[in-house]
């Protein structure tokens, strides 16, 4: 008997992390959109129509893909997912980070800015989104397009709306993705030989835009990156990957780390700063989510400027807290690849303020 049902969409960027989870899991789940439901007694619940959203048992509603696997971590411990060992649990957080709060860029770049992309992408959603609501043909496609509009318009605050900048994230999404697809692939994770939170949130990546928008990242991914596509594949199909096996850090996962964290880690600095900024007139207890105005930082090593959130800033501090937990046993080895990755100084610029999570909504817990 099916205990879960995902709200959520194969093009839907977020919704492939606890697809991917729950497979890996062997967690009974469907997957559905249900427009009504989620406009409807869901936003009652989560203040937002956001997917993914999980409904659980008893009228349990679940939002946010790190809060659900955290959930359902602990709630079903067996065929553990999340690494073992503290100093791959503090990557996978950053990663997490990297892939949830600034990939997504990439993401939106391929999709919107790629004709083929766009028009493949507005069908998808006339086809799924308009249906829930009950309309069909040109009503249901009329859907897609307004969507599509509302997601263009997101792109100057991701800066990409100029063809510089596009240039500048199109080359960064090739060279990233040159590096993982020499870390992952058939029977090869990104530590070692069996999957864990980290692929999830690596398929997250990839897999609802580059992977299947019909456009030019598709292209690029099946001629150039066939490693990379076998390794999503796989993960798609998590029921039938094996879980046994212990987990360490890889000499080419190494490599891409040091592709990317340069890269994650001045985007980290920058948000942290906008963010505290931000927070200066919030009072302790607070909701304080929303959007924050373009903020620079380097991309491969050049300028570039786009908006953030709050809630980047707790997706952060949860990386900063993995951190922490490291003991010093690993620690040693551990910080000498956080100097390596571009990290070091990052982790030692302690945030003058706290978040916390309560009620579906971010909120300032201490100062």
């Amino acid at each position: 008997m099916t205990e879960y049902v995902l709200q959520g969409t194969m093009f839907s960027y977020y919704t492939a992390k606890t697809r991917a989870y729950l497979n890996c899991k062997r967690i009974p789940y469907v997957e559905t959109y249900d427009g009504l439901l989620l406009n409807g007694p869901i936003k009652e619940k989560t203040h937002k129509v956001m997917i993914p959203v999980l409904q659980g048992p008893e009228d349990e509603v679940l939002q946010d893909t790190t809060v659900i696997n955290d959930v359902l971590e602990a709630r079903y411990p067996e065929r553990p997912i999340f690494p073992q060992p503290p100093e791959l649990m503090f990557i996978t957080r950053l990663v997490e980070f990297f892939i949830d709060e600034f990939w997504i860029t990439t993401a939106m770049n391929t999709r919107w800015n790629d004709a083929v992309s766009k028009q493949f992408a507005i069908h998808e959603f006339g086809n799924v989104l308009g249906r829930s609501f009950g309309l069909e043909g040109e009503a249901a496609f009329e859907i897609g397009h307004k969507i599509a509009d509302q997601m263009q318009s997101y792109l100057p605050m991701l800066g990409i709306d100029d063809e510089s900048n596009r240039e500048i994230v199109d080359a960064f999404f090739r060279k990233a993705s040159h590096a993982l697809n020499l870390a992952v692939g058939p029977q090869r994770f990104a530590f070692g030989r069996r999957p864990s939170l980290i692929d999830c949130i690596l398929y997250t990546g990839y897999y609802a835009h580059q992977y299947r928008d019909a456009g030019q990242a598709q292209i690029v991914m099946k001629r150039e990156l066939p490693n990379l596509c076998y390794f999503l594949d796989q993960i798609h199909a998590g029921q039938g990957v094996a879980i046994a096996g212990d987990l360490e850090m890889t000499e080419a996962f190494e490599q891409y780390l040091k592709v990317i964290g340069p890269t994650c880690a001045s985007f980290a600095a920058a948000t942290q700063h906008a963010v505290a900024e931000r927070l200066s007139n919030v009072n302790v207890g607070e909701v304080c989510d929303g959007v924050l105005s373009p903020y620079e930082f380097e991309l491969d090593g050049q300028k570039f400027s786009r908006g953030g959130s709050v809630f980047a800033a707790w997706k952060l501090q949860r990386v900063r807290d993995a951190y922490d937990r490291v003991g010093d046993d690993a620690r040693e080895q551990l910080d000498q690849l956080v100097v390596n990755i571009g990290w070091a100084e990052v982790l030692a610029d302690v945030p003058s303020f706290r978040l916390d999570r309560v009620d579906h909504q971010t909120t300032l817990e201490s100062i």
